[in-house]
C-alpha cells in the first residue's frame, strides 16, 4: 500500500479523497479563509512587524483577510503561477480576465519538491516560458478552429490575441467539450474544473471570437469557408470495446455519461450536479465494475464509491493512473484499497453473465459481482479531418486529445492550444 507523502504535503490535498482524522478539526478553516489564517491572525496580535499570510487565497479571500486585520500582506504563489498578471488585472478592474489556479496539483508533479524539475501549470502554459506569451503575428490570417473544448478555446483565444480573425466551430450546443462532465464528477471542492470552463468561455466572448455552435465540420465545409489556416481540436475518440453479454441495462460508458450530462450541465452548476448524483444515479446498479485504470477510471471509481456503490476496477493494461499528479494519486490509491475497491490489471476475456463479470487475470479466472459495467477509457487519435485538410493543401494544425493517447489531460489541451495559436 502506498503511504501518503509526508515530506511535502500542502494542506490543499489533505481533504482528498477524504480528510485524515488529524485534519478534520481544521476543515472549517480550510473551507473558509484557509487553514493558515488563524495562525497568521494569532501572530499578528503579539508582534509589531508586518505579517504575511498565504494558503489557498484568491483575490476575494485575501481582501477579506486584510480588511479583518488578520494579516498585513496577502501572499500568492500558485495563483501567480496561474496568472502573473493577476494584481494588474485587479488594479484595472478586470477580475473576470484572471486565470485562476484550480488547485489541480499539476505544479506538484514530482516527489520531493527539489527533484521536480521545471514547474508546469495547467492554466498557464507560459509559466517559465515567455516565448509562449502571445505576440502580434507577422501576417493576419483567417483561422478556422474546429472544437470548442479547452484546446480549441485556448487556440482560438491565443490566435485572436496574436491578431488573427478567428471563427470557432463546435458541434454541440455549448462550448466546453468534456469539461462539464469532468466538473460534475470531480465537483468543485478541490480540483475546480469549472474555473477552467468559465475562464475560457469568458475569454472567447470578451475577445469577440465568432462562435458557430451545433456545427459539425467536414472537409466540404472547410473548402467552402476557405480559411488561411485550420486548427483541429475536435477531441479524440473513446474506443469502447464491446464486452460479451453487454446490454443497455448492464453496461454504460463515458460517451453515454457525456450525453446524460449534456442538458443538465447547461442549466445547473457542477457542484449542484455533483451533489444530486449522490442521491440519484439512474442506470447504475449497486455493484459496478469500472473498465479502465487510467485517470478517468480511478476518478470514476472514487465518484461511484462515494455514491455507495461496490466498486471494482479492471484494465487490460498494467498501469494505474500514471498521469495523475502524485499529490492526489498517492492519497487516492490507499483510500481505494481501504474502502474495498480492488484493481485488477492485465484482465482479458471480459464476459457479462447474469449479475457477474467474468475475466481472466494472470494465473486464474475470476468472477466479480457486477450489476453495471462502466467503461472509462483514455482517448485515441481522430485525425481523419486533419488528413483531409492537409491533402487539400490548407495549413492545418492539431491540438489536444485529437492527437490520441497521452494528450487527453486539460494541461495537454491548454498547452497545445497555446502552441498552435502561436504557430499560426
Amino acid at each position: 500500500m502506498l503511504a501518503s507523502p509526508t515530506l511535502y504535503l500542502p494542506v490543499d490535498y489533505f481533504p482528498y479523497p477524504e480528510p485524515d482524522e488529524f485534519m478534520k478539526p481544521y476543515i472549517k478553516d480550510f473551507e473558509g479563509q484557509g487553514t493558515l489564517i488563524p495562525a497568521a491572525a494569532a501572530i499578528k496580535e503579539v508582534v509589531d512587524i508586518p505579517v504575511i499570510c498565504v494558503g489557498r487565497l484568491d483575490e476575494n479571500k485575501a481582501e477579506e483577510v486584510l480588511e479583518q486585520g488578520k494579516a498585513d500582506i496577502a501572499g500568492f504563489n500558485r495563483a501567480l503561477w496561474a496568472d502573473p498578471d493577476m494584481p494588474r488585472k485587479l488594479m484595472e478592474g478586470r477580475p473576470e480576465d484572471i486565470r485562476h489556479c484550480t488547485r489541480c496539483g499539476t505544479c506538484e508533479g514530482g516527489g520531493k519538491i527539489s527533484a521536480m524539475g521545471p514547474r508546469v501549470c495547467r492554466m498557464n502554459p507560459a509559466l517559465g516560458r515567455y516565448d509562449r506569451d502571445p505576440k502580434p503575428a507577422a501576417k493576419r490570417k483567417r483561422v478556422m478552429v474546429v472544437g470548442g473544448g479547452p484546446a480549441g478555446m485556448e487556440a482560438a483565444c491565443t490566435a485572436a490575441l496574436c491578431g488573427h480573425r478567428v471563427t470557432l466551430y463546435e458541434k454541440s450546443p455549448q462550448l466546453g467539450g468534456h469539461l462539464p462532465l469532468a466538473a460534475m464528477i470531480k465537483g468543485t471542492y478541490l480540483d475546480n474544473v469549472e474555473l477552467v470552463e468559465s475562464y475560457l468561455v469568458g475569454q472567447v466572448e470578451r475577445l469577440g471570437i465568432t462562435v458557430k455552435l451545433r456545427t459539425e465540420v467536414d472537409i466540404e465545409l472547410v473548402r467552402r469557408e476557405a480559411p488561411d489556416a485550420v486548427v483541429i481540436a475536435s477531441g479524440g475518440v473513446y474506443e469502447i470495446e464491446a464486452i460479451e453479454g453487454e446490454t443497455w441495462l448492464n453496461h454504460t460508458d463515458v460517451n453515454k455519461l457525456q450525453g446524460m450530462a449534456d442538458v443538465p450541465s447547461r442549466v445547473f452548476t457542477a457542484a449542484f450536479l455533483n451533489s444530486v448524483t449522490k442521491r440519484v444515479l439512474p442506470g447504475v446498479g449497486k455493484n459496478v465494475v469500472v473498465v479502465g485504470s487510467g485517470i478517468a477510471g480511478l476518478q470514476g471509481a472514487l465518484w461511484l464509491k462515494k455514491r455507495n456503490r461496490n466498486v471494482t476496477v479492471v484494465s487490460n493494461g498494467d498501469e494505474i493512473a500514471t498521469q495523475m499528479p502524485p499529490r492526489f494519486r498517492n492519497r487516492l490509491l490507499p483510500w481505494l484499497e481501504e474502502h474495498g475497491v480492488r484493481i485488477y490489471t492485465e484482465a482479458e476475456d471480459l464476459r457479462l453473465k447474469g449479475k457477474d463479470l467474468y475475466l481472466k487475470t494472470p494465473g486464474y479466472p475470476k468472477a466479480v459481482a457486477c450489476d453495471t459495467a462502466m467503461t472509462l477509457p483514455g482517448m485515441s487519435a481522430a485525425t481523419e479531418l486533419y488528413e483531409a485538410v492537409k491533402d487539400a493543401g490548407i495549413e492545418v494544425h492539431l491540438a489536444g486529445s485529437v492527437k490520441g493517447d497521452g494528450n487527453d489531460l486539460i494541461v495537454d489541451a491548454i498547452r497545445d492550444g497555446r502552441e498552435v495559436g502561436l504557430a499560426l
